[in-house]
């Protein structure tokens, strides 16, 4: 099914680019820590690093993208091509959030912009091909007013995300869709996850690296994106698409679960992959039960 290219461009090749740039920054840190006086103020907000996450993800995937599908042509012929131009978009709008203080409704004004590209670019064949245009519209503007909500409580500006529960949780979502009849959307899903591995290595390693909030509006913009192709492009049930979606605000979630900080860091861990198991654990079962029951009913 999965060649040793896809394997190569499409597991090992966002490791590798987010990897090499995480290792910078860790250089780079310990310069400023060995000669702070040496060093202008621009390389010390560099060294800060809260844009590393959004440029080293951006940049894994659309790596990965490149290396497994090509570069896509401009304009998008399908909505799934769309997504190197956003890994890129919301990168960029990630890295200038970090490195410039935004004020707080500067940063309302990116990300529901960043939110509306989107839906608009990956939905718009949906809206164009549609009997009736305005219901599909209403789904997405309340599909929009959910994504915002999410982001709210759990992805705006100084809320962080656990990287462990993070990358489970995309795995998980790469296997739902790759079981749903989409290969592609399922390789897309599984960069993203590989992108964020080496975030879990590192924050294993140093508690000062760490998915920030800016990492992780990238991550659940394009999730959702994911999602919202494997539902209406692909075979993804809508059942799964909450479960799964449910998974990913789980892991952002563990923080806030009432009780938890009194736990220690690996019980927080468990707690948090135990709620992301529960979510997208049992979507890729049911998928994974449809998969067979297909696979059965053509005689394999």
């Amino acid at each position: 099914m999965f060649t040793a290219h896809d394997v190569l461009f499409g597991v090992l090749l966002p490791v590798v680019v987010p990897a090499v740039m995480l290792g910078w920054l860790i250089t780079l840190r310990r310069s400023v820590a060995g000669a702070p006086s040496e060093l202008s103020p621009s390389a010390g907000e560099l060294a800060r690093g809260d844009w590393i996450g959004p440029a080293a993800i951006g940049a894994g995937f659309a790596a990965g993208f490149v290396g497994v599908l090509g570069v896509p042509p401009f304009p998008a012929v399908d909505s799934t091509d769309w997504f190197f131009a956003l890994a890129i978009l919301l990168a960029v709008s990630g890295i200038i959030e970090s490195l410039w203080r935004l004020p707080v409704w500067c940063r309302w004004i990116n990300f529901l912009a960043d939110a509306a590209i989107t839906i608009a670019l990956l939905a718009w064949p949906l809206v164009r091909n549609s009997d009736n245009p305005m219901r599909v519209i209403g789904t997405l503007a309340a599909l929009f007013v959910v994504l915002v909500i999410c982001w709210e409580r759990l992805a705006a500006p100084g809320r962080d995300w656990p990287a462990l529960e993070t990358c489970c949780a995309t795995a998980l979502v790469a296997m739902t869709l790759m079981m749903s009849g989409s290969k592609k959307l399922g390789q897309l899903a599984g960069m993203l996850a590989a992108a964020l591995g080496p975030f879990v290595i590192a924050c294993w390693c140093t508690r000062r690296i760490r998915v920030g909030s800016g990492t992780a509006t990238v991550v659940m913009l394009l999730v959702f994106g994911l999602l919202l192709c494997g539902r209406y492009f692909a075979n993804l049930t809508a059942t799964n698409g909450v479960l799964l979606w449910c998974g990913l605000v789980a892991a952002g979630a563990r923080d806030r679960i009432p009780g938890i900080e009194r736990l220690r860091p690996w019980q927080q861990t468990v707690v948090g992959l135990v709620a992301v198991a529960v979510f997208s654990g049992t979507a890729a079962v049911i998928a994974a039960i449809e998969f067979a029951r297909s696979m059965s009913e053509y005689g394999y």
